[in-house]
């Protein structure tokens, strides 16, 4: 058996998951502007009713209130109706861009065992560790790493589309175009460093592409350098049985 691990270790910053996760970090972000715009004329309308100064209004359990004095308090309903529109709707909107500087990062180790005879490549464990700023929903967080992941490992080590002398696929149906299976996925070791992005109120970066570019490189890097032991030649991806066969062969010669 050859062993070989990614020992170059792979960054992946600016291009790699930059339009990664709009949902979070647009969307996200632009919800948060929204959300506190709108809180600002509620305590402005609180302040009002109330008559007293903005800075003294707290908003909690429905209601605004004055914090030094408690007793004191309206229902949000009731500022909605001052604060709303002629037809008695309390509505507010913000357009909001995301400036430069959400890059996410990553490091892909992976160590795979190959067996020279058979072409069989086992990859025996991955490590994937991403800094995507702060971790609104950590469990989300590492669910996609962790299908990124196996998006990159299918990419790597089996999928592909192959086409007829007419120019026709030969894959019509997943019954014919391999995936990865869950039997076939390595030991996973998913961490998370979070240094906070300072484009944005929320300090978030993309998560939800950078696993799937990361884990092909280490993949490769780490078939290779199996490889290279025996004086194989680069093999391409998918590193199917017969690609990584042929390479041993010539090896061998």
């Amino acid at each position: 058996m050859l062993h070989g691990d990614s020992d170059r270790i792979q960054p992946f910053g600016p291009g790699a998951g930059t339009y990664a996760s709009r949902g979070l970090v647009i969307g996200g972000h632009a919800v948060h502007q929204t959300a506190h715009q709108a809180r600002e004329k509620l305590v402005d309308a609180a302040s009002h009713l109330l008559e007293t100064p903005s800075d003294d209004v707290t908003l909690a359990e429905g209601a605004a209130a004055s914090r030094s004095d408690p007793s004191r308090s309206v229902p949000l309903g009731r500022i909605a109706e001052m604060a709303g529109d002629a037809d008695g709707g309390f509505r507010h909107y913000s357009t909001y861009t995301l400036p430069p500087g959400s890059f996410a990062f990553a490091t892909h180790i992976a160590y795979v065992e190959l067996d020279p005879d058979s072409g069989d490549v086992r990859v025996r464990d991955f490590v994937a560790v991403h800094d995507v700023g702060n971790l609104i929903n950590p469990v989300i967080v590492e669910g996609q790493i962790h299908g990124g992941v196996v998006q990159g490992f299918g990419e790597a080590m089996c999928e592909a589309v192959s086409y007829a002398d007419d120019g026709r696929p030969r894959e019509w149906s997943f019954m014919d175009y391999a995936m990865p299976l869950a039997e076939d996925l390595p030991h996973m070791v998913v961490e998370t460093h979070a240094t906070e992005a300072r484009n944005g109120a929320m300090g978030v970066r993309g998560i939800g592409e950078m696993p799937s570019c990361a884990s092909p490189a280490a993949l490769a890097n780490a078939v290779h350098d199996a490889l290279r032991q025996i004086g194989a030649p680069i093999v391409d991806i998918p590193f199917t049985a017969e690609r990584v066969w042929r390479a041993t062969r010539q090896a061998s010669r």
